[in-house]
């Protein structure tokens, strides 16, 4: 039996374990560590790492038995579909992809550039970022940022129109009203599977 944390940090923890394993990227078997390196500065790691083990089997049976009852295709699918005709139609397209927007941005106009180099097509690029990620876990939506290779407005509301127009084909319920000074936002019911 793991040593005793006060129910606040029990909370905490649960919280960020659930977070994610209902995000779907982190690697179920990097979450424990995950987990008591977010909370180092709260307790003992030692004393940690049982209870973020024990959390995230407990976590990951309850969604494991959780998916049983969810629709055939989620909108986790649809996004998953629309990122994958997006990068096929030359928008580089990543989801969970860096820290922030600004660390996002940079880097994906980095993979832009190496995709331009190697002699792909690629008129811009799409992604939102982990805290985004964590924003749909929690029911809040999803944002996307957008970029485009060509400078000047029309190029990037070029870009983004192909976005929203293919999130929409796919079934998904996109807010957008063409500004390039606002990111493209989705309302969905956040379902990625857990193998």
């Amino acid at each position: 039996m793991p040593d005793a944390l006060s129910s606040d940090l029990l909370d905490q923890l649960r919280d960020y374990v659930d977070r994610e394993i209902r995000g779907g990227f982190t690697a179920v078997g990097d979450i424990p560590q995950a987990a008591v390196a977010f909370l180092a500065d709260e307790a003992d790691p030692n004393v940690l790492r049982p209870h973020a083990e024990q959390c995230t089997a407990e976590t990951l049976v309850a969604l494991t038995e959780e998916q049983r009852s969810w629709p055939e295709q989620t909108d986790c699918d649809r996004l998953d579909v629309a990122f994958a005709r997006l990068e096929s139609a030359g928008i580089l397209a990543r989801q969970d992809f860096s820290c922030c927007q600004n660390c996002g941005h940079g880097e994906m106009w980095a993979l832009l550039q190496e995709a331009l180099a190697q002699g792909r097509s690629a008129r811009g690029y799409t992604f939102y970022h982990q805290q985004d990620t964590e924003s749909a876990v929690e029911g809040y939506g999803l944002c996307l940022a957008w970029g485009a290779t060509e400078a000047g407005d029309d190029a990037l509301a070029s870009v983004g129109h192909e976005v929203v127009a293919v999130l929409r084909a796919e079934g998904l319920r996109v807010g957008w009203d063409g500004s390039t000074k606002r990111r493209i936002s989705l309302s969905l019911d956040w379902k990625r599977r857990r193998e």
